[in-house]
């Protein structure tokens, strides 16, 4: 049976010598994350070994081939949400989109977590039930759809209790706080001009 190769893009040979200098660089960088599990793991959902292998490992080769992919273009100097809405329909660019979402992606979920609970800020609560009609029907409905989704994921990492477990226990280390400031329900506090 034959199997079609991918083809990654190069650096073409006309840019010389910059791009061979340039390409030793990293532009993007693993982020830091707001918690650091590589001691004990994620509470209830990772061992040591499997944040290792889903944050470490995973996040320095995505991000090692989003820099080989994006160096002397003018995506290497742009974080990598911008880089994956800007390839994100572009089907020459399949290869710097898949890195560079990946990366987005896997940033998100462990920079969502926290190993002490925090409770979801009202107005987030209010706009959650506005269209789940309960919190409860939300996280049913995440965890069926999550135990339903085609591939493991980070599931497997979660250990015998499957993808309900894993989805379960995510849930529980959800930082509420996080997504109310990143879903936009939070608006800053102004000082008064009286202070």
């Amino acid at each position: 049976m034959l199997r079609p190769r991918l083809r990654v893009p190069r650096v073409s040979a006309s840019i010389g010598l910059q791009a061979a200098a340039n390409a030793r660089r990293s532009f993007h960088q693993v982020p830091r994350l707001r918690h650091d599990y590589t001691e004990s793991g994620v509470p209830n959902l990772m061992s040591p070994a499997g944040f290792s292998i889903a944050w470490s490992d995973y996040m320095s080769l995505a991000i090692e081939k989003l820099n080989a992919l994006t160096v002397g273009t003018e995506l290497e100097d742009l974080d990598t949400k911008t880089i994956a809405l800007m390839t994100a329909r572009e089907p020459n660019q399949a290869p710097i989109f898949n890195w560079a979402s990946m990366a987005h992606n896997n940033h998100f979920f462990f920079d969502g977590l926290t190993p002490d609970p925090t409770p979801i800020p009202e107005v987030l609560k209010r706009e959650l039930e506005a269209s789940f009609s309960s919190m409860e029907t939300l996280r049913r409905e995440f965890v069926i759809t999550a135990s339903s989704m085609f591939g493991p994921g980070f599931i497997w990492l979660g250990g015998a209790g499957g993808k309900v477990a894993f989805a379960e226990a995510w849930w529980d280390l959800i930082d509420w706080e996080l997504v109310a400031k990143k879903s936009g329900v939070l608006r800053p506090d102004f000082k008064s001009g009286a202070e």
